[in-house]
This record gives structure tokens, sequence and C-alpha cells, in this order.
């Protein structure tokens, strides 16, 4: 008898597991496509930034904001990126004060944490968005530097 409900309780608990997944992937999907559609937020293409990095003034006009966590961000990042995390900005977006003037380019690993804060910045009226399309996966995968 206790074999049986063992196992029932594992195959419940893997059901919800797997329904789980389902609904964070419809969930980061959904943001994704939320973030391509939204108009005040500019797509810079990889080979774009990578050229906007060359640039000596780059800094004077751009601020190439990292959303990921810390650790993330440590272990490998974008030159001249700034790192300030996506659920700070959420929390207290007078950390976005000093990049009011600059276009601001923001990246996360997917894409899912710019959609985030992206969705707020505009609601805000923030209209100097930029979003690195492919992000940090896409920039990995191109083989492009990283510090």
């Amino acid at each position: 008898m206790k074999k049986v409900t063992v196992f029932k309780t594992i195959t419940g608990i893997a059901i919800l597991a797997a329904i789980s997944m389902v609904f964070i992937n419809i969930s980061a999907d959904n943001i994704r496509e939320d973030l391509s559609k939204n108009a005040s937020v500019r797509a810079v293409s990889q080979d774009e930034l990578l050229k906007l990095l060359s640039q000596d003034n780059f800094s004077d006009n751009y601020a190439l904001i990292d959303i990921r966590t810390p650790l993330e961000y440590k272990i490998s990042k974008i030159p001249s990126a700034i790192n300030i995390p996506h659920y700070k900005i959420l929390n207290d977006i007078s950390l976005l004060d000093a990049y009011k003037d600059k276009e601001m380019i923001l990246y996360c690993h997917s894409g899912v944490r710019v959609g985030k804060v992206t969705k707020l910045l505009t609601e805000l009226k923030y209209s100097n968005l930029s979003h690195l399309t492919g992000d940090m996966s896409g920039w990995k995968a191109n083989d492009f530097p990283v510090e």
C-alpha cells in the first residue's frame, strides 16, 4: 500500500512540475512577444552594438545596461556595460536617473527581464530605450567580445 501512495505522490509532483514549466515558458514567450511589439523600444542588433562600442564617444551618448544578476554580470559581460539588476530597477526607478539623457541599451540573458523592465519604463514615459536583440545569449553565440 505504501509503494502505491509514494508512486502516486511522485507522479503528482511530476505532473505539477510539467504544468508549471509549460506556464513559465508561455509567460516568457508572451513577455518576449510584448517586447517585440513595443514601438517605443528600439531594437539594436548585435552587429550594430558592436559598431557602436567601437566609437570613442560611446559612453557620452549611450548607457549599456546589463540587467542580469550581479553573479551573471561577474561571470561575463559586454564591454562598457554597467550592471543594474532588473529587480532593483523595478523597485527603485531612480537608479536610472543618471542615464536619462542617454540612449539606454538594455540586455539580459534572453529578453524576459528586459521585457519586464521596458514595460515599466514605457509606462513611465521613458523614450530613450533600446533592447539588444538576442541579448547576452546571442552575443556569446556570435562569439563577440566579453569581459
